[in-house]
C-alpha cells in the first residue's frame, strides 16, 4: 500500500484515466472512421445483409424478450448512460440520465437479473466514480461506496453475494471486495503499482486481474476469493487487456502484443502451460467465450503489405484450440464487441457502418441471419446479456 499519502490531480487527468481503458475499443473505432479508404471494388455492406439476408433462424431459440443490457456514448462527446432492450431490438429502455445524474457505464447483472451494478460519477463534485446498484426499471439507485478516489467496473460474484471492484482510494489502483448493500469492504490487494479489472472465476473460487505489480507493463495474476495466493500468471511484458475465463473455468483467453502483433493466447490453468491461438496476419481483439467453453469469437483486422488494414476490422470465431477460423461479417465494416447469447446460438457485437455511429446488431453463431438492433446518432457498444436469457 503506498504510504506517501493520496495523489490528487486536476479533473481533466482523471477522465483522462477514467476512459482510457474502457472506451479503447470505441475510440479505435472512430478513429478508424478518418482513415483513407482503398479503391478496391465496393463490397456488400452489413447493412444490406441484415436487411435483405433471407436466411433461416437457427432452431435453439431464445426468449425474444430476453434482456441486453448496454452502454451508449451520446454524440461520442464520453456522456455514458446505461440502456437495456429485448434480443431483437425492442423495448429500448434508458436507465441513467447523464444530463441529469452524470457519466454512467461499466454495467455488470446480478447473477439473478434482477439488479445492475454500474460505475458513476453522480453525487460527486469532484468528478470522482463510485459504485451503484439500480433495479432493472433504472429505479432503487443505491450508492454502495463513496471514497476520495475513483471505484470503477464492479463485477457481481457468481453466488450474487459479494461485488468485486477497483480503486485508487488508498492512493493507487487496488482489487477491493464489498457486500451487496456496500458494507464488509475488504481490500484484495496491496501495493504501489496498478491492479485492475477483476473477474472472478465461474464458480467464485478465484478472481483474476490485471497488475505491473513485478515493474515493466501489465501482466495477468489470479488470486483467492480472500485476497490470498497471488501467482502470476503471464511474463511476457505484453500482455494486454480484455482477458477472458472459460465458462468451464479451465482455461483464460488474453491478449498480448508480442513483436507489436497483438494475438490471442491462451493459458491452462492447470497445466499452466501458454498457446498462442491466432496468428500474426491479424491483429486480434475482444475474445469471447461460448457458453459450452467449446468455441471462441472475437474481432480482427487484417495485414496487408506490413500495414494492417483498419477500415476492415470483423467478427471472427475459431474452436479453443485455435483452429477452424471463420469470418462472420462482411469485410468492409469496423466490427467489435461480440458476446454469445447464454444458449450459444445468437452473437450480439457492435458496427461502425459506413464509417457512422456504432450500432448493435444479433447474427446466429455461423453468421447468417444478421439483424440490426439499434439506429440513432449515438454509439451503443460494449453489450451484455442478461443471466436470465434462455
Amino acid at each position: 500500500m503506498n504510504q506517501s499519502g493520496p495523489r490528487f490531480v486536476n479533473k481533466e487527468e482523471k477522465l483522462k484515466k477514467r476512459y482510457q481503458a474502457a472506451t479503447a475499443l470505441l475510440f479505435l473505432f472512430l478513429s478508424a472512421c478518418s482513415l483513407v479508404e482503398d479503391s478496391s471494388q465496393p463490397e456488400p455492406h452489413l447493412t444490406d445483409e441484415a436487411s435483405s439476408k433471407a436466411v433461416p433462424d437457427t432452431e435453439e431459440k431464445i426468449s425474444p424478450t430476453c434482456k441486453i443490457a448496454f452502454t451508449t456514448d451520446h454524440g461520442g462527446d464520453l456522456n455514458f448512460d446505461i440502456h437495456t432492450m429485448n434480443i431483437d431490438g425492442s423495448n429500448k429502455v434508458q436507465l441513467t440520465s447523464y444530463e441529469e445524474d452524470g457519466n454512467n457505464w461499466a454495467s455488470a447483472w446480478s447473477p439473478d437479473g434482477s439488479e445492475i451494478a454500474f460505475t458513476s460519477d453522480r453525487n460527486d463534485s469532484n468528478g470522482n466514480h463510485d459504485i451503484f446498484i439500480m433495479d432493472l426499471d433504472g429505479r432503487n439507485v443505491r450508492q454502495l461506496t463513496q471514497t476520495w478516489g475513483d471505484d470503477r467496473n464492479p463485477l457481481w460474484s457468481p453466488d450474487g453475494t459479494r461485488i468485486a471492484f477497483f480503486s485508487d482510494m488508498d492512493g493507487d489502483d487496488e482489487i477491493f471486495t464489498m457486500d451487496t448493500d456496500g458494507k464488509n469492504v475488504q481490500q484484495m490487494t496491496a501495493n504501489t503499482a496498478a491492479d485492475w479489472y477483476p473477474a472472478w472465476s465461474p464458480d467464485g473460487s478465484q478472481i483474476a486481474f490485471v497488475s505491473n505489480m513485478h515493474g515493466g507493463e501489465l501482466e495477468l495474476y489470479l488470486m483467492n476469493q480472500d485476497g490470498g495466493s497471488i501467482k502470476q500468471l503471464t511474463s511476457d511484458n505484453t500482455f494486454r487487456v480484455p482477458f477472458a475465463w472459460s465458462p468451464d473455468g479451465k482455461k483464460i483467453t488474453y491478449l498480448s502484443n508480442q513483436d507489436g502483433k497483438q494475438a490471442i493466447f491462451l493459458i491452462d490453468l492447470k497445466s499452466e502451460e501458454i498457446s498462442q491461438l491466432t496468428s500474426d496476419d491479424f491483429y486480434n481483439m475482444d475474445p469471447a467465450w461460448s457458453p459450452d467453453s467449446k468455441k471462441i469469437a472475437f474481432s480482427a483486422y487484417p495485414m496487408v503489405r506490413e500495414t494492417y488494414v483498419l477500415n476492415e476490422v470483423d467478427i471472427y470465431i475459431m474452436n479453443a484450440y485455435g483452429e477452424n477460423m471463420k469470418m462472420l461479417t462482411p469485410n468492409n465494416e469496423i466490427c467489435g464487441s461480440p458476446v454469445w447469447s447464454p444458449n450459444g446460438a445468437q452473437i450480439i457485437f457492435a458496427c461502425n457502418v459506413d464509417r457512422g455511429p456504432l450500432e448493435l446488431f444479433s447474427m446466429n453463431s455461423d453468421g447468417s441471419n444478421i439483424q440490426q438492433l439499434t439506429n440513432n446518432e449515438d454509439n451503443d457498444d460494449f453489450p451484455i446479456f442478461s443471466p436470465l436469457c434462455k
